[in-house]
């Protein structure tokens, strides 16, 4: 259990209960230059929002750069109703800067 302080769609600070996973993959490991080290963590907010933050950092790289793409392939079932099997009305909301398109 971890508690992290964020800044929510809101626009103001929140610590946050919740988990984080990490995880350091060495350099040359699957063929990719550099040790990187990722952590994904998983909170609650004051309305019972799921926040997903993932992060990325890289040490020893003699001046490589790793190339990563982090996503989050879990699919949630948000209203609770096991019935429906449209995600129709779900919203959903990113608070970053910037988005990178892929096809």
């Amino acid at each position: 259990m971890v508690e992290k302080e964020v800044e929510l769609a809101d626009g103001n600070k929140h610590t946050l209960p919740g988990v984080e996973f990490t995880r350091v993959s060495p350099h040359l490991e699957m063929g990719y230059p550099c040790e990187l080290t990722i952590h994904s963590s998983y909170l609650l907010s004051p309305n019972d929002e799921l926040v997903l933050i993932h992060g990325a950092s890289i040490s020893g790289s003699d001046g490589l750069i790793t190339p990563i793409n982090l996503v989050n392939h879990a699919y949630w079932n948000l209203s609770g109703d096991f019935k429906q099997s449209t995600i129709a009305d779900h919203d959903l909301r990113l608070n970053c800067d910037k988005v990178v398109e892929l096809d």
